[in-house]
C-alpha cells in the first residue's frame, strides 16, 4: 500500500507498506527508500512487532508462504462489522472500522504509536524498553552481553594514537561522531581541540552580548566571556612568530586573518566556514593536509549550532558537489564540465560571476567572484537545506534570492534509479517525470505504473552490448551520471576518440566529453562503468551524454533520425509554402477592402430601418433578385421577404446585433424562416452581408436549428450539406444531426492519416470502402497491414493499433454505441481498457454501389424523414 500525497491529492505519497523478502518475510513501512516501522517477522498466529493480534482478535487472518508467492489477507469474524487498513499522508498505518450510528470511520489502531516503534532506534545489539522511561531512564539498552557502542569515558587519557587519524577540518562533536560512525572500523574518537571545551566550539554558540574579542599572551585571537578570563574560543595556532608580535584583519572579502609577526597569515576564518559561501573563498579540499573547507547549516535562523545539512566536494572517482543529510545524498550538482557544473544550468557563459575551479595534485577547489564589483553576492546553505545565492538590493536593504536548489523533483539524487533519466518536462504533459535511459526499461513495471521510479530500469532484450553490433545513442542537455564509477582520461581528444575507447570495453556503458568549455566535442573523456545514477535532462543547459545500446536500439534510433531529418525538409517547405499563402491572403484582403469601399456607396433606402414601403420599389432589389436556383442557394424576390415578414413586423422580431435585425417569417409554401435586416449604420457592405447569408445557410449548425425548438444534442435538418466520404450514417440518411456525427467524421479522419488513404476514394474492384477494408482487416487480425509504407518503422505497433481501434469506436454505425469526443480524447491519452468496436456505417460493396457525388440524388428509398441530397460540399 502507499499513501496520498494528502487527504485531498490521490496522488502517489512517500509512505509504504510492503512485505520484504530478504531473509524471513517482514512487513515494514517506509518513507521513500527508508524503513520507519518494522512490523517483524510472521509467528504463526500474527506479526511480531503487532502485540495486539492476540488469539481473541476480532479477524481471521492468512498467512501464506511457498515456492508460488508470500501474501497476507484477514476477513471479519462478524460479517456486520466493516474495516480496511489504510496507509495515510502522515505515513501512519491505521485500522478504521466503521461506526453505523455515527456515520463515521473509528481509529481501532494504529502504528508507528511511540519512540520504540521508530526502526533501529537503539542501534546494532540494542534493545528498546518504553518502560524504562517510566522510571526516568533511557529507553535503550543493550542486549545481554552487549555493550554501548558509543560509551562516553570521562576525564579519560585517550588511547595511543599510533592508529589514529587527526581531521582538525572538523568543528564539532556531532560532526566527529558521523564522521566515525561511516566507518566500521572507527572504534571510538575525540575532540582534537578541548581548548573551547570538549565539543571544540563548533556546537556551542555564545549566546550573550558581553563576551570580548582579544589576543592572548601566545599571539591567537581569543573569545572570552563576561569574566575576561576562561576563553570559550581561540585560533590556537602554535606558532613562535606569534608570540613576539600579532595582529589580525578583516579584508574586504570577509576573510577575518590573522597575521604574525612577519606579515605571514597563520590562520584564516575561510578555512572555517560555518553556512555562508563567499566570494574568493576556495571551496574545496587540500590534497597536502587534507583540510576540507565546505559549508555546514545553522540548526536553525537563531541557532548557529552545527545543524544536519552540508555542502562539500566528494573527490571519489571524478570531483563532484554534493548536497548531504546527515550522510546521505540529497542533490548532486555533478561533475566540472569546463565551465559549469553539470547539474546546474544556470552557470552559462553570460552568467554574472567569473568561476574559477582548480584540479591538480595538491588541491581541489572552486571560487567565485563577481564581474561588477558594485554587486554583493552570496552562497547560503540554509537550515531547510536550501543552497541559496543570494544577492544585496540596496534600494529595498534586503538580500533578494536569485537562485535556490535543489527545486523541483528532478533534483532529488537519484529519483529515477539506477539507469533512469529525469525529465521535469513530462510533468507538464501529464506524464511521469521518470523514463529509462535508451536501451533500458523499467525494472518494474507496476511500480513504474505507480509513479515509483525508484527501483529503476534494466537493460532490454537481456543486454547484449558487447561485440554484437552496438553503439551509442545520444541524450542531450544531460546532467551525467554520478561519476563514482567513472574513469577520467583526459588525453582523448574528441568524441569519437572518445566513443572508440568507450566501445573496447564491454562494461563501458556511457561516455560524455570531460571539457565542453570550447564545445561539446572537447577535449577528455569521461566513461561510466556499472549502472548509470542520477541522471537528468534540462530544457537547457546539460551536455550531451552517450548510452550504450544494442543494435536493435541502434537501428531504431537511426531510423528515427533519419525520419526527422525528412521531417525538418518538410517543414522547411511548408513554412516556404505558408509563406506564399499568407502574401496571397493579405493581397486578397487589400483587394475587399478596396472594393467594400466600392460599395458602401450603394447602401439606400434598403437597409433604412425607417422607411419600409419603399422596399418594394427599391432598385437595390436587383442585387438579390432572381428566381432560380444557381449552384449554390435559391434567391428571393424582395416582395417575398417583405410579404412573408409582414412587412418587418415589430411583431415578428427576434432578436438585434451589431449589425442588423433578425426576423421571423413565413413563406407561400409554409416553410418557417428567419431573415436578417441588415442597418445602414452597420458598417457590414453589401457583399460581406451576402456572403455571411450564404454561409449561414451552409452551415447548418445545431446552435441556429434552435431558433426554430431544435435540441442542442441532436437536430433534424431538411438539408444535408457535407463531403461524402465523412458524413454520419443518421445525417446523410435521414438528416439527423448531433454530437456524435462530428465524431464519426473524426473516426474516418483518424483513420485515413494511419492508412494514408481517402475514404471516399479507396475503391477496388470486389472490394470495399476504405471503413470497410479496416474493418475487415481488424476481424482476420490482420489490422497492423493498414499502416501507411512509408512510415516505415517509426511506430509503435502497440501504439498505431490502439488508433485504428480508437478511430473504429468512432465510426459504428448507430450514434449511440460512439464515445464522446472528451472519451476520444482520454482514450487516446490514456492506456485504458478499449470497449471491442461494433461493425461500422458505409461498407459499401463493389464500385457500383458508390454514391454519385456530382449532382444532387434523392435518397428517398432510404430515408426516414424524405429528404433530399443536395450538392455535396465541405461545410
Amino acid at each position: 500500500m502507499t499513501a496520498w500525497k494528502s487527504r485531498d491529492d490521490p496522488r502517489l505519497g512517500e509512505y509504504s507498506s510492503k512485505i520484504d523478502l530478504n531473509g524471513s518475510p517482514q512487513l515494514f513501512l517506509y518513507k521513500g527508500s527508508d524503513v520507519l516501522w518494522r512490523a517483524g517477522s510472521w509467528t504463526g498466529c500474527g506479526w511480531t512487532g503487532v502485540p495486539d493480534m492476540t488469539r481473541n482478535f476480532i479477524f481471521n487472518l492468512n498467512y501464506v508462504e511457498n515456492q508460488d508467492g508470500v501474501y497476507y489477507s484477514y476477513s471479519m469474524r462478524n460479517a456486520s462489522i466493516f474495516s480496511m487498513m489504510v496507509v495515510n499522508e502522515s505515513g501512519k498505518l491505521e485500522r478504521l472500522t466503521w461506526h453505523e450510528n455515527e456515520h463515521r470511520w473509528d481509529l481501532f489502531y494504529s502504528v508507528p504509536k511511540e519512540q520504540c516503534n521508530s526502526y533501529n532506534l537503539c542501534g546494532p545489539n540494542g534493545n528498546c524498553d518504553p518502560s524504562n522511561a517510566g522510571m526516568g531512564l533511557f529507553d535503550c539498552s543493550c542486549l545481554p552481553g552487549s555493550s554501548p557502542s558509543r560509551q562516553v569515558t570521562a576525564r579519560a587519557k585517550v588511547p595511543n594514537t599510533w592508529t589514529a587519524r587527526v581531521n582538525k577540518s572538523i568543528l564539532a562533536l556531532k560532526e566527529y561522531e558521523l564522521e566515525c560512525l561511516r566507518n566500521c572500523t572507527c572504534n571510538g574518537y575525540a575532540s582534537a581541540d578541548i581548548s573551547h571545551g570538549d565539543d571544540g566550539g563548533g556546537d556551542d554558540p555564545i549566546n550573550n552580548t558581553s563576551d570580548s574579542l582579544s589576543f592572548d599572551s601566545t599571539g591567537n585571537l581569543v573569545i572570552t566571556g563576561p569574566d575576561q578570563t576562561n576563553p570559550v574560543w581561540s585560533t590556537n595556532v602554535s606558532n613562535p612568530t606569534l608570540v613576539k608580535s600579532s595582529s589580525a584583519q578583516l579584508l574586504d572579502t570577509g576573510n577575518l586573518v590573522l597575521l604574525d609577526s612577519n606579515g605571514v597569515v597563520v590562520w584564516q576564518s575561510f578555512d572555517h566556514p560555518t553556512d555562508t559561501w563567499l566570494p574568493y573563498f576556495r571551496f574545496g579540499v587540500d590534497r597536502k593536509s587534507g583540510l576540507n573547507r565546505f559549508v555546514t547549516t545553522w540548526k536553525s535562523r537563531d541557532d548557529p549550532g552545527l545543524g544536519e545539512y552540508s555542502f562539500k566536494i566528494d573527490l571519489n572517482g571524478s570531483p563532484q558537489l554534493f548536497l548531504y543529510k546527515g550522510s546521505d545524498v540529497v542533490w548532486r550538482a555533478g561533475s566540472w564540465t569546463g565551465r559549469a557544473w553539470s547539474g546546474i544550468p544556470e552557470m552559462t557563459q553570460n552568467f554574472i560571476f567569473s568561476d574559477n575551479y582548480v584540479e591538480n595534485q595538491d588541491e581541489v577547489y572552486m571560487s567565485y567572484s563577481i564581474r561588477n564589483a558594485s554587486i554583493f553576492s552570496m552562497m547560503v546553505l540554509n537550515e531547510s537545506g536550501k543552497l541559496e545565492r543570494l544577492t544585496w538590493h540596496d534600494n529595498e536593504h534586503q538580500w533578494d534570492m536569485w537562485y535556490s536548489a535543489p527545486k523541483e523533483q528532478c533534483d532529488s539524487y537519484n529519483f529515477c534509479g539506477p539507469n533512469g533519466n529525469c525529465d521535469p518536462s513530462n510533468a507538464g504533459m501529464g506524464l511521469f517525470d521518470c523514463s529509462c535511459l535508451p536501451g533500458f526499461e523499467p525494472k518494474s513495471a507496476s511500480d513504474w505504473d505507480l509513479r515509483d521510479g525508484s527501483g529503476g530500469c534494466v537493460r532490454k532484450r537481456g543486454g547484449h552490448v558487447c561485440l554484437n553490433g552496438e553503439g551509442f545513442v545520444k541524450v542531450a542537455r544531460a546532467k551525467v551520471p554520478n561519476t563514482w564509477t567513472a574513469r577520467v582520461n583526459k588525453s582523448i581528444v574528441g568524441l569519437k576518440g572518445c566513443e572508440v575507447e568507450c566501445l573496447r570495453n564491454c562494461t563501458c556503458n556511457g561516455y560524455a566529453s570531460a571539457d565542453i568549455s570550447h564545445g561539446d566535442d572537447g577535449g577528455g573523456c569521461v566513461m561510466w562503468f556499472g549502472d548509470l545514477i542520477d541522471t537528468r535532462v534540462f530544457p537547457s543547459g546539460g551536455q550531451d551524454f552517450y548510452v550504450r545500446v544494442d543494435a536493435v536500439e541502434l537501428e531504431q534510433y537511426l531510423k528515427s533520425q533519419q525520419s526527422h531529418g525528412k521531417k525538418g525538409k518538410v517543414a522547411a517547405i511548408a513554412a516556404s509554402v505558408t509563406a506564399a499563402l499568407l502574401l496571397t491572403f493579405c493581397l486578397f484582403c487589400w483587394l475587399v477592402v478596396k472594393k467594400r469601399k466600392e460599395t458602401r456607396e450603394e447602401q439606400n433606402l434598403l437597409f433604412s430601418p425607417y422607411n419600409t414601403m419603399s422596399l418594394e420599389t427599391s432598385s437595390m432589389g436587383k442585387h438579390f433578385d432572381g428566381s432560380g436556383t444557381n449552384a449554390e442557394l435559391p434567391y428571393f424576390d424582395l416582395s417575398i421577404i417583405v410579404s412573408a415578414t409582414d412587412n418587418f413586423s415589430l411583431a415578428n422580431k427576434l432578436g438585434e446585433g451589431g449589425f442588423g435585425t433578425v426576423y421571423k417569417g413565413r413563406l407561400p409554401n409554409g416553410q418557417e424562416i428567419a431573415v436578417k435586416r441588415l442597418a445602414k449604420n452597420s458598417g457590414q457592405g453589401v457583399e460581406e452581408f451576402k456572403t455571411e447569408v450564404t454561409l449561414i445557410a451552409k452551415l447548418q449548425h445545431r446552435n441556429l436549428v434552435r431558433i426554430f425548438g431544435g435540441d442542442q444534442i441532436e437536430a433534424n435538418t431538411n438539408r444535408v450539406v457535407g463531403t461524402y466520404g465523412y458524413m454520419s450514417p443518421e445525417y446523410a440518411m435521414e438528416g439527423l444531426f448531433s454530437i456524435k456525427s462530428d465524431v464519426f467524421s473524426f473516426g474516418v479522419l483518424l483513420l485515413e492519416i494511419i492508412s494514408g488513404r481517402k475514404n471516399s476514394s479507396y475503391y477496388k474492384d470486389n472490394s470495399v470502402n476504405l471503413i470497410g477494408h479496416v474493418w475487415s482487416l481488424w476481424n482476420e487480425g490482420r489490422a497492423e497491414e493498414l499502416v501507411d509504407s512509408t512510415m516505415s518503422e517509426s511506430y509503435s505497433d502497440k501504439e498505431v493499433l490502439r488508433c485504428i481501434h480508437i478511430g473504429l469506436l468512432c465510426v459504428q454505425e448507430s450514434a449511440n454505441d460512439r464515445p464522446n469526443m472528451s472519451d476520444v480524447a482520454f482514450m487516446l491519452c490514456n492506456e485504458t481498457v478499449l470497449t471491442p468496436p461494433k461493425q461500422p456505417a458505409f461498407i459499401f460493396k463493389g464500385a457500383d454501389s458508390r454514391p454519385d457525388t456530382s449532382s444532387s440524388a434523392s435518397l428517398g428509398a432510404v430515408s426516414v424523414n424524405d429528404v433530399t441530397m443536395s450538392a455535396i460540399r465541405g461545410r
